[in-house]
């Protein structure tokens, strides 16, 4: 639907989502507003693709007078498209022939990892551990699995502080880690006991 003005579009969402015009209106407001704020970092648009603000490099030229300057780089903005959105406006796949659908998150197997004492010898530690990479998280609390690029992120490991000094994180905790499939960007959380 190409030249779709911002009415349209709200319009059109409206109905595909079957959400009020003035939610659909205020939710892309929203969407601006972060944008703007956290451009430095890239904006995540899941299912759609990554906005990146970035700078041109500086540059020679050569101005009339045959002397050298340096043009200082530009800010400037690029877009990354999602790969199912990419495959698609290539033609490499018909949005009719493949529907998007969730796809699982690929699994490691699990390896446990034994947590070391802080002696030369690096001698086990009595201690118990839950860090391991691969596997399933062992949630404290409920399960918070991140998505990026529209799907859900891949669980790489977690990490236990609850064996003690200096390792505890607050309260004694466990640092979760996964990974996207699609693009690498890797995200972290934390849930305490």
């Amino acid at each position: 639907m190409p030249g779709l003005d911002r009415s349209e579009l709200v319009s059109e969402l409206s109905t595909r989502s079957a959400a009020d015009i003035r939610t659909v209106d205020a939710v892309l407001n929203a969407l601006a507003q972060v944008a703007i704020e956290t451009i430095a970092e890239g904006v995540l648009l899941p299912g759609i693709g990554e906005l990146k603000l970035s700078q041109s490099p500086e540059r020679e030229i050569r101005i009339p007078t045959g002397q050298t300057v340096i043009q200082p780089g530009r800010p400037e903005l690029a877009f990354e498209p999602d790969s199912w959105i990419r495959s698609v406006l290539l033609g490499n796949v018909s949005v009719v022939d493949s529907p998007r659908e969730p796809v699982p998150p690929k699994s490691l197997p699990e390896l446990r990892l034994n947590p070391y004492s802080d002696t030369e010898r690096a001698e086990p530690s009595t201690a118990t551990s839950k860090t391991k990479i691969g596997g399933a998280p062992d949630w404290i609390q409920l399960p918070e699995v991140p998505t990026c690029c529209g799907q859900q992120m891949y669980f790489y490991g977690q990490f236990d502080s609850s064996i003690g000094e200096p390792y505890d994180l607050v309260d004694a905790g466990m640092l979760y880690v996964f990974v996207c499939e699609h693009c690498s960007r890797p995200h972290a959380s934390i849930q305490y006991y």
